[in-house]
């Protein structure tokens, strides 16, 4: 299960408007990210790669 929140606050003067954020089950764990970023874009890809580096951590330990 993954819960995904999308957001851009139409303010010009925020350096980082765009909010990727998720809270995803990995196998009966809760893994939650956030990332901010000038487009949306930008903050999806950050938001993977912090998802992808808590996964590893997880597996890990």
């Amino acid at each position: 299960m993954a819960q995904v929140t999308l957001s851009v606050v139409d303010d010009p003067s925020l350096p980082r408007p765009a909010l990727a954020q998720a809270v995803v089950d990995l196998n009966g764990r809760r893994l939650r990210a956030q990332a901010a970023a000038p487009t949306l874009s930008e903050s999806i890809q950050l938001l993977r790669d912090r998802l992808a580096v808590r996964a590893a951590y997880l597996r890990a330990g």
